[in-house]
């Protein structure tokens, strides 16, 4: 293994600051009452004002040139960040940002784009307008209220394993909603749970688009395998946006002799991850003790308190991963779609999964997790500490190339930002054919 110089000093930059207590205590309810119940009761209370405006929103004419862009949690980052960052540069669309996060609005609008908070007089003005919403996870990262009329595009977060909507083997409660006869009170009362998660679903192969199709109740033809424009970078071995890092944070990691990124997902019934704070401090004196460093982050909806006193460099948690993603030579995770993701980098991956079996019996899996998990599978911390402790030792798995076929298929390959600029222009365009064949014959029958 190659070094480029010693690295055993420790961070003070990225400490975690924007676990605030709202965050804290959404997620505590979620918890509390579980996650997809929290999810349903949301719903319960708007549905009244939905059917009300259900009756009135499609009715507004929208603005074919008008784009609304939102990440998931108010988050400027993921798929629908490095689309909006193309297009609002290089289309002559005119994209807004909206977020219910008045950071995130003021960090967009530093950057010379627009944006706009969601609830504000402008934001809902651009919820109404939009003809396109586009999105990460669901409709509400732009407006949850306003969306009827408007073309919606789901980017979505991750090529993974994780059962994920209808998929997910738990919750009697949400299985109950999803097999409701369609017209009864409950498939009504629930119908935004129950329809699909947008007009339009982003895909990276035929595999994954038949999997996120039975997930998420996508009409056929309508997952678009068309790659993640988050990954353009990393294909194409150029550096990510300057607009999602931190200049001096990147510089510092970049500076490193050897970097070893660990990147886990959350958990459904803890804030915290597996090992916690110990772990991390741990992972960071055995890479260190080789000459490399320890890049942390947890995940946006993760509390590590005191994982940046870890002697890792430790990522804020509404950071892009997968802007500093390329700065590592080594990915320790567990399920975590970042696995894919690294994978087209063609590096070494070790998963740490001690809660497998939770997992399994639990949420479950889309795809097989032995026969898919791109690296080597450590179940307890021995068998992680002993397969950090010869990082030269670790290789490439030999079913790379098998699952960049599986997970990626045609994708992989740098300019999914372009194509799915396309993907919408075309559509706009059709529409506005349509629109004008429309009232030429109205003219016409006059």
């Amino acid at each position: 293994m190659a070094h480029r110089g010693p690295a055993n000093q420790r961070s003070l930059i990225g400490r975690v600051r924007d676990l605030c207590s709202v965050r804290r205590f959404h997620r505590g309810v979620e918890l509390w009452i579980g996650e997809r119940r929290f999810a349903i009761l949301v719903h319960l209370l708007q549905w009244p004002l939905r059917a009300l405006l259900r009756a009135t929103i499609p009715r507004l004419r929208r603005d074919p040139r008008l784009l609304a862009f939102g990440g998931h949690l108010g988050r400027f980052a993921d798929n629908s960040a490095y689309e909006f960052l193309h297009m609002a540069g290089e289309s002559h669309f005119r994209c807004v940002w909206v977020s219910g996060s008045k950071a995130t609005v003021e960090r967009v609008r530093s950057l010379g784009f627009e944006a706009e908070r969601r609830w504000s007089r402008k934001g809902i003005l651009v919820a109404t307008r939009a003809s396109w919403y586009v999105f990460d996870v669901s409709r509400a990262d732009v407006n949850t209220l306003f969306y009827d009329g408007a073309t919606t595009l789901n980017l979505w977060h991750g090529v993974g394993l994780k059962a994920v909507g209808r998929s997910r083997i738990d919750g009697h409660w949400s299985r109950a909603i999803f097999e409701a006869a369609d017209g009864s009170l409950l498939a009504r009362l629930f119908e935004v749970v129950r329809g699909p998660v947008a007009d339009w679903f982003l895909s990276t192969s035929p595999a994954v688009s038949q999997a996120s199709a039975a997930a998420w109740n996508i009409a056929d033809g309508h997952c678009i395998e068309l790659g993640y424009p988050r990954n353009d970078h990393l294909l194409s071995a150029s550096g990510p946006p300057r607009a999602l890092i931190n200049r001096e944070l990147f510089d510092l990691i970049q500076g490193q002799a050897f970097v070893v990124g660990y990147f886990p997902t959350f958990r459904d019934s803890s804030l915290s991850i597996p090992g916690g704070v110990p772990l991390i401090s741990e992972l960071a004196k055995i890479v260190s003790n080789q000459g490399a460093t320890l890049v942390f982050k947890a995940h946006s909806r993760s509390v590590l308190d005191g994982s940046d006193d870890s002697g890792a460099i430790v990522l804020p948690t509404n950071a892009d991963l997968n802007a500093y993603l390329g700065l590592c030579d080594i990915l320790v995770t567990d399920f975590s779609s970042v696995a894919n993701d690294f994978l087209l980098l063609r590096r070494p991956i070790v998963h740490f999964c001690p809660d497998f079996d939770d997992f399994l019996n639990s949420r479950g899996f889309i795809f097989d997790p032995i026969e898919m998990l791109p690296g080597l599978l450590t179940r307890t911390t021995d068998e992680l500490y002993s397969a950090l402790s010869h990082l030269d030792q670790l290789t490439v798995s030999a079913k790379t190339e098998r699952l960049i076929e599986h997970f990626w298929g045609d994708t992989a390959r740098a300019g999914a930002c372009e194509r799915v600029a396309q993907f919408i222009e075309q559509h706009v365009g059709e529409r506005l054919l349509a629109d004008s064949g429309s009232n030429s014959e109205v003219e016409h029958s006059r």
